[in-house]
């Protein structure tokens, strides 16, 4: 049985991506970094709102990963820092590639 809350704890502690936030003046710097991840290589971006707003990326490449997935999918999000979103590495590759 997954725990939730341990599942977003862990989570936290793999490997920080250095970026502020997913966004077209990031997209060369994410696109190198993308192309050094493993394949199967999700991303989570988690929102903290105190203090002010920031966003931080943590890249999950087994088993954490497929526990967060589930986490996500039943809607479960924690609290601060929350959630906010899951991208795989062919996500991210297709933002990065779109027009702006």
């Amino acid at each position: 049985m997954i725990d939730p809350i341990e599942t977003l704890k862990a989570a936290l502690t793999d490997p920080q991506i250095d970026i502020d936030h997913i966004g077209p003046s990031y997209y060369d710097q994410l696109a190198k970094i993308i192309s050094q991840l493993p394949t199967g290589t999700i991303i989570s971006e988690w929102k903290h709102k105190f203090g002010g707003i920031k966003y931080e990326y943590h890249a999950h490449t087994n088993g954490i990963r497929g526990q967060l997935q589930i986490v996500y999918e039943k809607g479960i999000r924690g609290g601060n820092p929350q959630l906010i979103k899951l991208y795989s590495l062919s996500d991210l590759e297709k933002l990065i590639q779109q027009p702006l």
